[in-house]
């Protein structure tokens, strides 16, 4: 969970879409259905390999052991990788955003951008699938600097940028100037958003 700086208050935690996950568990269940097919067709091909396992045999309860082996390592394949899909979230709030990316099991990297050094939200959605489900990468960019963060395959990436860029203009400015970019709200959009 995030730590909260005094009066700040969180608006939204983003996470990716999660079609991203139909891929390793796809491929999950053709890792564990894998070598039950290749008994069955090795069986087709060649009676002889398979007559010395019979049903309570010693040969089958290895043949049971080497599988239940086999569905272990494929779950905690699938484990690991929906953890890395869990961790790897966003977090807007009224006075920054909180990038933290979970690249592996074990390495997890936290970057923060203020709000108020926040120059550019660009929104990357490529592709007929990731149009159709609506998701796709929301790139900030801040002022002054080559630093940026990225949500790959967020859900709902318009949705991500227009928040962000309300609470840019919510956001008490020390100088007292309002923010004003190429993506800034007009006074619809920002009506639409509260009205949501």
């Amino acid at each position: 969970m995030l730590q909260m700086k005094e009066g700040e208050r969180m608006v939204k935690e983003v996470r990716r879409h999660w079609f991203v996950m139909v891929a390793p568990v796809f491929g999950a269940v053709i890792l564990a259905l894998f070598p039950l097919v290749a008994i069955i067709i090795l069986s087709v091909i060649s009676f002889s390999v398979f007559d010395h396992i019979s049903l309570g045999g010693p040969a089958s309860a290895l043949v049971i052991a080497l599988y239940s082996w086999w569905l272990l390592f494929v779950t905690i394949f699938l484990i690991i990788r929906w953890t890395e899909y869990y961790l790897d979230v966003w977090y807007i709030t009224n006075m920054r955003v909180v990038d933290v990316d979970q690249s592996s099991l074990f390495s997890r990297k936290t970057k923060t951008l203020s709000l108020r050094r926040i120059q550019d939200i660009t929104v990357d959605v490529k592709g007929f699938i990731a149009t159709t489900f609506d998701f796709g990468d929301v790139h900030v960019q801040t002022a002054g600097s080559s630093r940026q963060i990225i949500l790959r395959q967020s859900q709902k990436p318009y949705e991500v940028k227009r928040m962000i860029l309300r609470c840019i203009e919510e956001a008490p400015r020390r100088k007292g100037k309002p923010f004003k970019s190429e993506g800034s709200l007009n006074e619809n959009e920002s009506k639409d958003i509260k009205e949501t």
